[in-house]
């Protein structure tokens, strides 16, 4: 099996409207039951959609909100066309938590793609942060990943392809460009 591969394409972005309505289910993991809980909660959840009228307009994301060493804080959804009211989705989905309705927070976001098994996206993580951090950027605790492609459209890890955001603080006078490498 060959080793992961992360683009070095690695830039600063403005995070606005392109994912301005999602629906997840949020709970507190373990980090041991990710996987098994998105591989119920994406079908369910898609499904619930579905069910509701509600239009689907891109890839699953997972949002990672704080952790610790043994749990994390994660929501895991879609984005979808127009904000959904309480009520509308109804998600019976094994694997418990709340439904979110909302969006993704808006701002400065350090973007890159990982492409390889989702097992190796930390040291992507570690890459976007040592990349923020020698721009005099500080990463914010949490951070999304949209799957692009994976388990459930192709079997074999090394094509699995993940954009990750991670928010960032900066000095307001500095300017906002599509790539700053």
């Amino acid at each position: 099996m060959t080793e992961p591969s992360m683009t070095d394409d690695i830039r600063l972005t403005q995070w606005s409207d392109d994912v301005e309505h999602t629906v997840g289910l949020r709970q507190l993991l373990p980090w041991d039951r990710l996987s098994d809980v998105c591989g119920r909660a994406f079908p369910a959840l898609s499904r619930a959609l579905e069910d509701a009228d509600v239009r689907i307009t891109g890839p699953p994301y997972a949002r990672y909100r704080d952790s610790s060493e043994e749990r994390f804080d994660v929501e895991v959804g879609f984005p979808v066309k127009e904000a959904v009211a309480p009520g509308r989705v109804t998600v019976a989905v094994p694997v418990g938590g709340s439904l979110e309705t909302g969006g993704l927070p808006r701002g400065r976001a350090v973007e890159a793609v990982h492409v390889g098994s989702h097992g190796t996206l930390p040291l992507t993580y570690a890459h976007m942060e040592e990349w923020a951090r020698a721009r005099g950027l500080e990463p914010s605790d949490q951070l999304w990943e949209f799957y692009e492609i994976g388990p459930d459209t192709d079997p074999d890890p090394r094509t699995w392809r993940t954009r990750v955001f991670m928010p960032v603080s900066a000095p307001v006078h500095e300017t906002c460009e599509r790539d700053t490498r």
